[in-house]
């Protein structure tokens, strides 16, 4: 499980790429609870709860720890580990292959030349289009 700070995570990366079961932990700003899913990487918004990892806290990680590390495991167990580790084998796949990352960074590039060509209201244009973007460009169909 990786630690949480807002900051480019390798060891992160890593385990998506070697198709580990990931755990997020969930943590809190000022009181409220944020999902992992709200913040650190900018891919967030293709990673599903549940899908891609498990989202964990000080409640949670014990028994979603035993979950997956259990040796006497139940087949739906079993089944859950194979899903989870598809998936961050998916997130590697689809999102953070070198190619992929090229390709977001070069979208992002090519969208801010375009708006910074155009008109006065151009700042409000690229922030709509880049969360438009953003969005839709990060998702993955078997999720």
């Amino acid at each position: 499980m990786p630690t949480a700070g807002g900051t480019f995570s390798p060891r992160l990366n890593q385990l998506w790429a070697s198709g580990s079961a990931v755990l997020l932990w969930r943590r809190s700003s000022n009181g409220k609870t944020l999902a992992a899913e709200d913040c650190d990487q900018w891919y967030a918004p293709a990673l599903r709860n549940g899908g891609t990892h498990l989202r964990v806290d000080a409640n949670t990680i014990a028994d979603a720890a035993n979950d997956i590390l259990a040796e006497s495991a139940s087949y739906r167990t079993i089944e859950r580990r194979r899903l989870l580790a598809d998936a961050a084998a998916d997130v590697h796949r689809h999102l953070l292959c070198p190619c992929c990352i090229l390709e977001y960074w070069s979208e992002l590039l090519h969208l801010l030349t375009d708006v910074q060509k155009s008109t006065p209201d151009s700042e409000e244009r690229f922030l709509a289009a880049l969360h438009q973007a953003h969005t839709a460009n990060l998702t993955i169909d078997a999720w």
